[in-house]
């Protein structure tokens, strides 16, 4: 019997833990029998989840089109089954999918070949004020890259005035400074929504680890690394401030990451995303630096006012 699962968000998009936990459940189903999603053809977190789907063979996507009329936010995503919106769905402009358990004509699965992307929860991530104005919505394109061996070459000293110190359990008023610091000019926004108690559950975690860099006694970046999959470490947040931009800092604060997320001799793969949203350079560092591109997903995301 064919697994059936539906799906419906936001069209600001999953946080990191939110793709996580979908991405985990979408590869436990599809290392089976396979599965059919049911999604609605919206920015955002639906697109993102269709884009999740898309990486297993085992999977074939049934599209229910958004709300008659929502023409601005639909994602354009192509399915093995396009299905016009139903009653109940029309009603609502926040209706980007429904739950249905219906059976789907088996299709050739195999098809459908993509790298296995990692990162995404089934839930709600939240909606809009009504009557806002709607967010501008833009193409993204998300990379993901990985390496398999620590590195080979020794860190070199840390520049002058520079050191490296891990923030335990931060508080989330400490930690939202840094985000927001870091990750303002490019739209990072999903901690700065994220629930008090969510976020401040997440830094407790011994697993995710917040290394804050100092420069001349102030924090000038961070980098965080996630050891919450055994065996893997997401390197899930990195930056600098814009003022510390320029300076040399980041690709030592790079390395510097690479090394300590290596430091455990049980790691066998550290593994990064950066999206065209991020600093123009980004993806070029990363690869400089020995990680390796695996995989590409384009979606299309509102961007929420800074």
């Amino acid at each position: 019997m064919t697994t059936h699962i539906g799906f419906t968000g936001t069209r600001h998009g999953m946080t990191p833990e939110q793709r996580a936990a979908v991405a985990q459940l979408i590869a436990e189903l599809a290392s089976g029998v396979g599965f059919t999603a049911h999604h609605g053809d919206c920015v955002g977190a639906g697109a993102e989840f269709h884009d999740l789907c898309r990486a297993h063979a085992g999977s074939f996507i049934g599209i229910h089109r958004g709300p008659l009329g929502d023409v601005e936010h639909q994602a354009g995503c192509v399915g093995d089954e396009q299905r016009e919106p139903l009653p109940h769905a029309t009603c609502c402009r926040r209706s980007a999918g429904t739950w249905v358990n219906d059976r789907a004509n088996p299709v050739d699965r195999a098809r459908h070949r993509r790298p296995r992307h990692n990162r995404s929860m089934i839930e709600r991530t939240g909606s809009p004020d009504e009557g806002a104005a709607p967010d501008p919505v833009v193409e993204v394109v998300t990379s993901y890259l990985e390496m398999h061996a620590r590195p080979v070459t020794a860190l070199a000293p840390p520049p002058v005035g520079v050191q490296v110190v891990r923030a335990r359990n931060p508080s989330t008023r400490f930690y939202r400074y840094l985000y927001d610091a870091v990750g303002g000019p490019w739209h990072w926004y999903d901690r700065r929504h994220m629930a008090a108690e969510e976020l401040a559950a997440i830094l407790a975690d011994d697993a995710v680890e917040v290394h804050v860099l100092w420069k001349d006694g102030v924090p000038v970046g961070y980098a965080e690394l996630d050891r919450r999959s055994q065996g893997e470490v997401e390197l899930a947040y990195f930056g600098l401030v814009p003022e510390a931009i320029g300076q040399k800092l980041g690709p030592w604060l790079l390395a510097w990451s690479i090394h300590e997320a290596w430091r455990p001799h049980e790691v066998r793969r550290l593994w990064v995303h950066t999206c065209t949203l991020d600093h123009p350079s980004a993806l070029c560092g990363y690869l400089a630096a020995g990680f390796v591109k695996y995989g590409e997903a384009r979606h299309q995301q509102a961007i929420p006012a800074i």
